[in-house]
């Protein structure tokens, strides 16, 4: 490399990019030889390609072409929202009432819905893998409470339709683990308050309810049982004491010190309370805390993946899986 240096190095080509000495893009229709040059575009043209095809179009009409419009032309392209510009599925009301699958957040920490998954794979053109799904990150990673309930601004929070009538309660419950229910059942039993709790899974229980081994309720009931029994066990006593548990419901901000923006299947809602408690557990760690390349859980894979994994499929585990493990992510429970 360092012997480059000793050659000519040509700066001017000629070809897909012409370099001009003209400071503006060169657009200049030429009547008496039917003819338009449009050059020196340089890099902007990707960007700017329909609005300089509409200029040409008016240099056209300006010199006297006879120009008629096509009646079958197709509508323009339209890019999809990739970033966080205009509003998203889950924030549109109208949209999740109309089809509640664009109220269930399948990706948390992207917000995609289970709506976007369906529309990309029943497009023109279809992702042929995960890589033609994913959406880029716009943010670094940060804790899971700030990224999770970051303050709206005033402009933001009135982005998306109107959120359906607002929920009450003397406190609302962020995660409907073992930590949530157990603080939930407590708060309901001992205070006799309005107690919500919010789970963005399919169900209430935590990671327990995908560790299928015993070792589960030692020290809080006294027994020896398995993880899902453990979570039903968990479940039962919150809704005996009153506790609304809502699932499916991931709370996506909040715009005031106690309102929480929440949404799901039924909906986009906001929820008032008196407190706030966090039960959201221990986020697992991105790529780069490990410095392990590849996706998961190709090669290695997190405890929480590892047990969802074999518990759903009901594969031996393999003295030969490698797994890193990241701290008390099961509210004081290890798989």
């Amino acid at each position: 490399m360092p012997r480059l240096l000793e050659e000519e190095v040509t700066a001017t080509y000629s070809g897909l990019r012409a370099a001009i000495d003209h400071g503006d893009y060169l657009i200049a229709p030429d009547p008496r030889q039917h003819y338009v040059l449009v050059g020196g575009i340089h890099s902007t043209g990707l960007t700017s390609g329909m609005a300089v095809a509409e200029y040409v179009r008016d240099q056209l009409e300006s010199v006297g072409l006879n120009l008629v419009a096509k009646a079958d032309v197709p509508p323009p392209p339209r890019m999809p929202n990739i970033g966080e510009a205009f509003t998203r599925p889950y924030q549109d009301a109208e949209k999740i009432s109309a089809e509640p699958a664009y109220g269930k957040i399948v990706c948390f920490c992207e917000r995609v819905t289970h709506g976007e998954l369906r529309d990309a794979f029943n497009s023109v053109i279809p992702p042929a893998g995960l890589g033609g799904l994913r959406r880029p990150h716009p943010r670094d990673e940060r804790p899971l409470p700030r990224v999770l309930l970051r303050r709206r601004s005033p402009d933001h929070a009135r982005r998306g339709s109107p959120m359906n009538t607002p929920i009450t309660a003397d406190v609302a419950v962020i995660g409907g683990g073992p930590a949530g229910l157990t603080a939930t059942t407590a708060l309901a039993n001992d205070i006799s308050l309005k107690v919500l709790v919010l789970e963005r899974e399919s169900a209430a229980g935590g990671i327990p309810r995908h560790c299928d081994h015993h070792g589960y309720g030692v020290r809080d009931m006294k027994t020896f049982i398995t993880g899902p029994a453990y979570a039903r066990k968990l479940v039962e006593k919150a809704t005996a004491a009153g506790v609304d548990i809502r699932t499916n419901a991931m709370v996506t901000g909040r715009s005031d010190e106690r309102a929480l923006d929440v949404t799901s299947p039924q909906g986009r809602q906001r929820v008032d309370s008196r407190a706030i408690i966090l039960a959201t557990g221990a986020r697992e760690r991105p790529r780069p805390a490990p410095m392990i390349p590849g996706d998961r859980p190709s090669g290695g894979s997190t405890p929480p993946d590892t047990c969802k994994t074999w518990f759903a499929f009901s594969t031996a585990r393999s003295a030969n899986a490698r797994s890193w493990s990241t701290p008390s992510w099961s509210a004081g429970q290890r798989c």
